[in-house]
C-alpha cells in the first residue's frame, strides 16, 4: 500500500459527519501527555529508589575494601594504576569521597536540614565524619601516615559533589513542581 492510498484511508476514517455535511478532518499523530504515571514509569521509580540505595552501599565497601587494602600493606592494581598518573594519589581522593557524598546524598534522596542559612545535607554530614576518623586514623597505623593534603583533596571532592547534589536537587524540584503544575 502506497502512502497516499495510506493517508486517504486514514482521512476517511477519520471523517465526521455535522449536519449532513461530511467534512474531513486530517488525521495528525499528537503525543498525549499522561498525568498518572504508568506501570513501566512506577516500577522504573521503585527500580530506581532500590538500585541508587544499594549502589551507594557497594561503593561505601568498595571505599572500605582499598582502606583495608592500604592499612595491612597489601598491593592492588588499582594502587598501581593510581601511581601511575600524576598526582593520582590526590585525584584518588578526591573522586572517591566526591563520589561517595554525591551517591550518599542519592541515596538518602537528598535529606537535608537547615544550619543557619546553610543546606547541609545528611550524606554530606556522614561522609565528612567518615573521612575525618579515617583520614585520622591513619596516625595510629604502622604502616600508614596521616597527610593533611590527602585531607585536604577528600574535601575539596566532597565539597565539589555538594555543589553537584545542590544542583540536582534543584532540577528535580522544578521537575517535581512543572509535573504538579501539569495537574
Amino acid at each position: 500500500m502506497t502512502l497516499s492510498k495510506l493517508s486517504t484511508k486514514l482521512i476517511t476514517l477519520n471523517a465526521s459527519v455535522n449536519s449532513s455535511v461530511l467534512t474531513y478532518k486530517p488525521f495528525t499523530c499528537k503525543p498525549s501527555i499522561n498525568k498518572q504515571p504508568t506501570y513501566e514509569a512506577s516500577y522504573m521509580n521503585h527500580i530506581l529508589k532500590t538500585l541508587i540505595p544499594l549502589g551507594a552501599v557497594a561503593f561505601f565497601c568498595f571505599i572500605l575494601w582499598v582502606i583495608y587494602l592500604a592499612n595491612t600493606g597489601q598491593n592492588s592494581v588499582f594502587f598501581q594504576f593510581v601511581a601511575s598518573i600524576p598526582y593520582g594519589d590526590k585525584l584518588g581522593h578526591f573522586c572517591l569521597f566526591g563520589l561517595l557524598t554525591l551517591a550518599t546524598n542519592l541515596a538518602f534522596r537528598f535529606k537535608a536540614f537547615q544550619f543557619y542559612s546553610i543546606k547541609l545535607f545528611l550524606g554530606t554530614i556522614l561522609v565528612s565524619s567518615f573521612v575525618i576518623i579515617e583520614e585520622f586514623s591513619q596516625y595510629f597505623i604502622p604502616n600508614r601516615s596521616f597527610d593533611l593534603i590527602d585531607l585536604s583533596a577528600d574535601f575539596v571532592g566532597i565539597v565539589f559533589f555538594t555543589f553537584v547534589t545542590s544542583y540536582l536537587n534543584k532540577m528535580t524540584l522544578r521537575s517535581k513542581k512543572a509535573l504538579s503544575n501539569d495537574i
